[in-house]
């Protein structure tokens, strides 16, 4: 017996295959199932192989659980929705037509949490409109598309409750879309009729007898002329399918078995026959089924394919050879599953797309940039992006740089003995090579002016340091390649790219001599090393805590620190610095924070040694540690704090003017100590490590490549209570390796890179008793670096790399008490590492110089003495 509707139908030809939007909520997100504006397979010229090489990523609002496809504009080119439930959004991607977006446009929904999202023509003006299903608070919002692309405030309508999928079609063939959902909270599907003139009401509810309803779909099953539902059931492992009988209403649900957990649903016609076929993802399986149609409404479950952890499935031709093909999201794989089809509703087993983005949960497909083949899009929770798959099309990419972390480069009179090379996957726009989109940094020098070339026969880019400010031994220098750069059709990288190495010495034995020792009259901090005044030699900055400021020690080029200047931080606490060009003038600027007052300084470079007045930002609770670096590969230094308080770590993005916003939080491991940001796993962008002082385990946040960041990893250190770490290559295999100083346990720990973000813990290595701190440099000239620590009672030791990942001890040198935060460069411009430690409570700073044993013999120790 059908169920009766609650009005009178009117029902005419239907057009069939139209909107068909279906999501699906595991674990808590929302993921798409099916969109586009026709509900059919996707068609691909004839171009074969499965050929989606690159990927672009496009930002979207917090946590994208869903992403659907449409013509939003009508301007010709495909836009791109997206629903975030944790952000009570939408958010609208509008297309380009050559497969990049341009910049997000969120709508607020004022408080319910979009779970699912639906495209349809919801009124009389035939322009997609947007309807999305909100599972906490039981109801609908409906925009209706202003004319323009542009959406006003939503029209909410009451559904039953927990209405987890929505989709839109023609129910009554009056030519316009009614809105369907499934609901949680009533097992049953609520079909809101379409009065016209912007009305909908809940005129119709179907009871479900299965359990636990996630997703529905609709198309015309049956091939009556009048489009039916189908309802995928977790709990029951089947699909219930609604056939539409016009002014009688739909029918009872017909059911199909499944294998365990369909949770997302798709409909397209996978064996040529006319008839509307569906695919389920299943997640307590791991697989999807194919359910092939037979005609009026009936399905035949055909057969089942391995995939992992499925949360949403697409139907399109991704191989060109004309044969519908399922592309699945794999929710925590980070990846696409293609299954190819051979035309009669049999699949190939499972081939794999790595996705740039984490928590992938929704896909569609469609021809984003207008070529006549299948792209692929898809939503990333964990990541807060789009990540487009396009079909043939070579997306900009480096293949290699050179020099690497292996390779050894030395500096001389503003050049490098190995010039920066870029290797590229495709012809790059010349005229896109600029100091605007590929940029040097130097950590001691700041932005360097080059000269950028293009070869056009191998798609190099070489970039030569300008200018007579040199490099110095011990500097890290860093070629940006921004996003600015552009291929010959227009695309940007598919995601920003950084190389660096570090400038060898030219000389030095490791033989330290105490040279100078610095007098202050209270307790020093942190140091850093840079050049301050642009003069060619690198200066100290050390925190004064005691008295809320610092104190920049000016080089004479010898390795003598006799001027200074004291400057108030304007906060409390002052923890720990961090020195960068922040607004590209060719000035090394100084950030600092403030434990005490929550906060951070910036102390902007004026240049010959002057500084303005600190600008101060709000920097969490409890700030302890900051580090530096392009995160967003806009050619811009960012900042990222590390706070105890509320253990986290805040992410300051730079405008690209020096300026800051505000930060974007990322919850850690409690007690976090130590930050630094290098690239950890190798994908050209930088990363975050950092120590947790009150535990045994350190944390790596991983860049997802536009300075968003993954969820924290974590690796073992041995209950070491370990103070400091520093990302850094300690076998010379190319790697960044990771080494932590242990203060409770006297000893020092590698953790050696196998590759990604994949570490091995070597044998810990003795090294006094409590270490302090530490400092990396190549002493003795071979090619390795090697490590100072500071010891807490009062000495320097010096440990030589084997190169295998071991270390010997090599010298112990007596500095002051209670020494640390060693600082390394070439002070006194002879080529050898030379070294500036903080004595705590002998109130002040070691200048070790790196010299000839005849050099150092009977070298007297210069006192100066500085107060504020």
């Amino acid at each position: 017996m059908a169920v009766p509707a609650k009005r009178s139908l009117t029902m005419s030809k239907t057009t069939r295959n139209r909107v068909v939007t279906s999501t699906v909520v595991i674990a808590g997100v929302a993921c798409l199932l099916f969109s586009s504006l026709l509900c059919r397979t996707v068609v691909t010229s004839a171009a074969p192989g499965l050929d989606y090489s690159d990927v672009i990523n496009v930002t979207t609002d917090p946590g994208p659980s869903q992403v659907a496809v449409s013509d939003m504009n009508l301007d010709g080119q495909l836009d791109l929705i997206t629903a975030n439930p944790s952000d009570h959004s939408v958010t609208i991607l509008s297309g380009r037509g050559n497969g990049t977006f341009q910049t997000p446009h969120r709508y607020d929904l004022g408080g319910p949490s979009p779970y699912a999202v639906a495209v349809g023509r919801l009124n009389s003006d035939k322009l997609p409109d947007l309807v999305t299903a909100n599972l906490m608070s039981s109801d609908i919002s409906i925009f209706f598309n202003d004319g323009h692309g542009g959406f006003g405030p939503p029209v909410t309508v009451k559904a039953d409750r927990g209405p987890i999928s929505v989709a839109c079609g023609d129910l009554n063939g009056d030519g316009l879309d009614e809105i369907a959902t499934v609901n949680m909270g009533e097992n049953s599907v609520d079909i809101f009729f379409n009065h016209g003139d912007r009305r909908f009401n809940k005129d119709l509810s179907l009871p479900l007898s299965a359990g636990s309803a996630r997703a529905l779909v609709i198309a015309d099953f049956n091939q009556d002329g009048q489009n039916d539902i189908a309802v995928a059931n977790g709990a029951s492992n089947n699909v219930s399918v609604f056939l539409n009988h016009g002014r009688d209403g739909f029918s009872p649900a017909q059911t199909v078995d499944t294998a365990l957990g369909p949770q997302a649903l798709c409909a397209a016609d996978l064996n040529h026959d006319g008839v509307p076929d569906l695919v389920t993802a299943n997640g307590d399986s791991n697989t999807v089924s194919v359910l092939l149609g037979q005609g009026k409404g009936l399905f035949k479950h055909a057969g089942d394919y391995t995939v992992k952890n499925p949360s949403s499935v697409s139907v399109a031709d991704v191989d060109g050879d004309r044969q519908p093909d399922l592309v699945v999201a794999e929710l925590d794989n980070n990846s696409v599953a293609v299954l190819l089809g051979k035309g009669d509703g049999l699949f190939a087993d499972a081939v794999r797309l790595p996705v740039n983005g984490e928590y992938v949960a929704s896909v569609t497909t469609a021809d984003f940039n207008r070529d006549g083949k299948a792209d692929i899009a898809t939503a990333n929770a964990g990541s807060n992006n789009v990540s487009i798959l396009l079909h043939g099309t070579r997306v900009p990419r480096i293949e290699k740089v050179t020099p690497t972390l292996m390779e050894r480069v030395t500096a001389a009179n503003g050049a490098l003995s190995k010039e920066p090379v870029a290797l590229f996957n495709t012809a790059l726009d010349e005229k896109t090579l600029n100091d605007d989109s590929i940029l040097l940094y130097g950590s001691q020098s700041g932005f360097h002016k080059a000269e950028i070339s293009y070869g056009a026969a191998n798609h190099s880019v070489s970039v030569k340091p300008e200018g007579s400010l040199a490099f110095q031994p011990g500097e890290w220098v860093t070629v940006m390649f921004t996003d600015k750069i552009r291929s010959l059709s227009g695309l940007p990288m598919s995601q920003p790219f950084t190389q660096a190495f570090l400038i060898e010495p030219t000389k030095g034995d490791g033989n330290f001599v105490e040279t100078q020792r610095i007098s202050c009259d209270k307790i020093p901090g942190k140091l850093r090393a840079a050049d301050l005044d642009n003069n060619g030699t690198v200066d100290i900055v050390a925190l004064c805590r005691e008295v809320d400021g610092l104190r920049v020690h000016f080089n004479k080029g010898d390795a003598t620190f006799n001027d200074h200047l004291f400057i108030r931080t304007g906060g409390y606490g002052p923890w720990d610095l961090a020195l960068a060009d922040f607004n590209r003038d060719g000035n090394i600027d100084i950030a600092v924070v403030n434990t005490f007052s929550s906060d951070m300084s910036i102390f902007y470079n004026q240049g010959k040694g002057k500084f303005k007045e600190p600008v101060k930002l709000p920097a969490g609770a409890g700030p302890m540690g900051v580090t530096t670096g392009d995160f967003n590969g806009d050619g811009a230094i960012d900042i990222a704090v590390v706070t105890k308080g509320f253990p986290a770590v805040l992410v300051f993005m730079n405008d690209g003017r020096g300026d800051f916003g505000k930060y974007i939080s990322y919850a850690v491991a409690p007690s976090p100590y130590d930050i630094s940001s290098r690239d950890v796993n190798g994908d050209g962008v930088p990363d975050l490590v950092m120590t947790n002082l009150e535990s045994d385990r350190g944390t790596i946040l991983l860049n997802n490549g536009d300075g968003t960041f993954r969820r924290p990893e974590e690796f073992p250190l041995l209950l070491a209570k370990a103070l400091t770490q520093e990302p850094i290559d300690i076998n010379g295999d190319g790697r960044t390796d990771i080494v932590t100083i242990n203060t409770a346990s006297d000893d020092m720990t590698v953790f050696l890179n196998n590759g990604g973000d994949n570490f091995k813990q070597q044998p810990n290595t003795p090294v006094g008793p409590t270490p302090t701190d530490k400092v990396f440099g190549d002493f003795n000239h071979d090619g390795l670096v090697d490590v100072a620590l500071t010891l807490d009672g009062g000495t320097v030791v010096v440990m030589m790399n084997n190169g295998d990942g071991t270390f010997r001890k090599a010298e112990t040198i007596p500095v002051g008490k209670n020494p640390t935060s060693p600082v390394v460069a070439d002070f006194n411009g002879d080529g050898a590492l030379d070294m500036v430690i903080a004595n705590r409570y002998s109130f002040d700073l070691s200048v070790l110089l790196n010299l000839p044993a005849k050099e150092a013999t009977g070298r007297q120790v210069q006192r100066t003495t500085h107060t504020h």
